[in-house]
């Protein structure tokens, strides 16, 4: 949960700081996103061996979070609820969304961050692989989340 919840806020932070034209509002989110990368780099060095001895069913109650958790965070992410709220045509939206620069920059920095994570985790089994290729996520697995800091000024 916490390599898929800090990637999910990486991936806020870092949409943020490329859309923010505001000087001191970037060297805020920059601050806030380093802070965040030392977190899923702390998750990551700190979960590595653990799963190595779990037992099977413990494992595998893993893998389902986050297939479940990334399914959640592909799908859901793309204002169904606001447009039901607004009376917006759900679909069209979903479309809007899906098809945006700013929507696809966000779930590209997401995924490029949680799937290689879960890969160095081990959380990446046959059946994991599956359930991503068909969430269309799996191409990230060999993303490298810390060039991705270098790249943004952060590590």
């Amino acid at each position: 949960m916490q390599i898929i919840i800090e990637g999910l806020a990486m991936a806020a932070f870092g949409n943020l700081y490329q859309v923010a034209q505001e000087p001191l509002l970037k060297e805020l989110i920059k601050y806030v996103m380093k802070d965040e990368s030392r977190h899923v780099a702390f998750g990551v060095l700190s979960l590595k061996d653990y799963y190595q001895d779990m037992p099977a069913n413990e494992v595998r109650d893993r893998e389902d979070f986050a297939i479940y958790a990334c399914e959640l965070m592909r799908n859901r992410l793309v204002g169904d609820q606001i447009a039901r709220v607004m009376g917006w045509n759900v679909e069209e939206l979903r479309q809007v969304v899906l098809s945006s620069p700013l929507g696809n920059a966000f779930r590209r920095m997401l995924f490029a961050r949680v799937v290689p994570n879960l890969k160095r985790l081990g959380l990446i089994s046959p059946r994991v692989r599956e359930a991503f290729t068909k969430l269309g996520i799996i191409e990230f697995e060999d993303f490298d989340p810390t060039e991705q800091d270098r790249q943004l000024g952060l590590a």
